[in-house]
């Protein structure tokens, strides 16, 4: 072996440990690197994930009960939205079970009511689709790039080429961990607003049930043995007590804008009862005045008879007679309406509670409204239906244009009677007998009468067409177009039903007081009102 081919050798070995040792050093710098980096996301993704899961836990347990609640997935998203977090809703939800663990039995407390000012967006979500948009977003993971991981590369700089290692590995490693992000790809949604959120229904409730239970005061509402002034007294009694309580939470210095609403309401809600103190006294002087002049001396004898055996039904049903009159008045403010509305519904109840505490064991009251008292109401109940029938004066008396106005009259008419029947029924019980048999009377006539008109329009449209007059006048369509028309919007939508083609044909053809008949007999008629189908029946009187 020569000088130069040991030198050679000798070289080579040398360079090529060095080179050996420079490559172990790089890989192992590499590995390193690496394993930091995919251990640093591994860490982050499965922190994200138990938190994602946690939120996600609570999230579908607030959506679904709020779901169930409000009947409406989309109106229960933007609900959610509104609370805010899951801890919000499901804090919001605690509440309204504290709130109705405080009701008396037959109240209720719903939670759509503390939704205030809902406009539904343009999406509409099924319950799955909402889910799914309640839960938490996938993280955003950060990107590793080929600085971060700073590996020296001196093989790659031996022969003048710049490092792709470093680059590639970033590359894997994000590869390994796609960002989560983009694999939620829910769409944009437009679910609604929802002005406010109000508590003070939550406040209200609370605070009548501390007065009942820490002052070991007796709930008087609506209570037989107190008449309707003195039940007011205590009304007012418990609202000032909770006005008070309200004051003492608003002036602390840790008082909530809540807290200042709840002491607004407060004293609100003691204007109102003290305002209705003086309407229950105007109302037994208005009734005893009405009972001297407009009574007969038999009608008065009764009304003083059952103002000596129960003063306590007559306090409720002077209260309904008076409010009801009122209410029929013209030009009321926003207040007095809103008055004589909580007089009229108070009357009502209580009059009903008096008449179920009082009844027999068939369930039938001891004491009814007066004929006199439910025509009172049923005319205040017309007069507000009838508001839109025009009128004309016929010397001191102002009397409806009908003729013209039919759907308006009898539809209006119909309505007012159904408003009094579903008023005097006490809930889960028959109406007073009395009061059933008349109403039901008044019932049949207004039927019979719209009968009358409806078969007059009938006959006109009959009499042209024998005699090869026009009908474009007439509104009256006979059976077999109406049937036609039905049977046409049927077969293109065989999911409604008889009653929903009609009405569709209804909304898309007729004017209100269009008239069809509704079987061949020419018995029974259909007055289009412009919203439903007046059903104007012969009665046989």
């Amino acid at each position: 072996m020569s000088f130069w081919t040991g030198f050679t050798t000798g070289l080579a070995s040398s360079v090529d440990k060095g080179l050996q040792k420079a490559i172990e050093k790089r890989d192992g710098e590499l590995s390193r690197a690496k394993d930091f980096w995919m251990q640093r996301n591994a860490t982050k993704l499965e922190k994200a994930e138990e938190k994602k899961e946690a939120y996600d836990e609570k999230a579908e347990q607030a959506f679904n009960i709020l779901a169930d609640e409000l009947g409406d997935p989309t109106f229960a998203r933007a609900a959610m939205k509104k609370l805010g977090t899951p801890e919000d809703a499901l804090a919001y939800i605690e509440k309204v079970k504290a709130t109705r663990a405080t009701l008396q039995p037959g109240q209720s407390y719903l939670m759509q009511d503390d939704f205030v000012g809902y406009k539904p967006g343009e999406t509409v979500f099924t319950r799955e689709q909402a889910l799914a948009d309640v839960r938490m977003p996938m993280p955003k993971m950060s990107k590793v790039t080929a600085e971060a991981l700073d590996v020296d590369d001196p093989i790659a700089r031996l022969f003048g080429q710049d490092s792709k290692l470093a680059e590639r590995t970033a590359e894997r490693i994000n590869k390994r961990f796609a960002d989560p992000a983009s694999i939620d790809q829910r769409p944009k949604s437009d679910i609604g607003t929802i002005r406010q959120v109000d508590l003070s229904r939550q406040i209200v409730a609370k605070e009548a049930a501390y007065t009942d239970t820490t002052r070991g005061r007796e709930k008087t509402l609506f209570d037989i043995k107190v008449n309707a002034a003195d039940q007011n007294k205590n009304r007012i009694d418990q609202a000032m007590e909770i006005a008070a309580a309200a004051e003492e939470r608003a002036v602390d210095q840790f008082a909530s804008d809540e807290d200042q609403r709840d002491l607004v309401n407060a004293r609100a809600e003691v204007e109102a009862l003290q305002r209705q103190t003086t309407l229950i006294q105007q109302a037994e002087a208005h009734v005893k005045n009405m009972e001297l002049k407009d009574l007969s001396i038999e009608e008065a004898q009764d009304a003083a008879k059952k103002r000596k055996e129960h003063p306590i039904f007559k306090s409720f049903e002077d209260m309904a007679v008076y409010a009801s009159q009122k209410l029929a008045s013209p030009d009321l403010s926003e207040q007095d309406k809103s008055d004589f509305e909580r007089m009229y519904t108070d009357a009502i109840a209580g009059a009903n509670a008096y008449n179920a505490a009082t009844s027999d064991e068939t369930g039938a009251g001891s004491i009814e409204f007066s004929k006199q008292s439910l025509d009172s109401i049923i005319e205040g109940a017309r007069k507000l239906e009838l508001e839109k029938v025009p009128t004309k004066k016929i010397g001191d008396k102002v009397e409806l244009i009908i003729k013209g106005n039919e759907a308006e009259y009898y539809g209006g008419m119909d309505r007012a009677l159904n408003t009094v029947i579903k008023r005097l029924t006490p809930e889960g019980k028959s109406m007073p007998p009395e009061a059933e048999r008349y109403i039901e009377s008044l019932k049949a006539s207004n039927s019979q009468k719209a009968f009358g008109f409806a078969s007059s329009v009938a006959a006109e449209y009959t009499q042209a067409t024998a005699t090869n007059q026009s009908t474009d006048k007439i509104n009256f369509v006979p059976l077999n177009v109406v049937e036609g028309a039905v049977n046409s919007i049927k077969a293109s939508n065989t999911d409604l039903s008889d009653g929903q083609a009609l009405k569709r044909y209804a909304r898309e053809n007729l004017t209100p007081g269009t008239v069809i008949p509704m079987d061949q007999s020419k018995n029974v008629y259909g007055i289009w009102t412009g919203t439903k189908f007046l059903k104007a029946a012969d009665m046989g009187r």
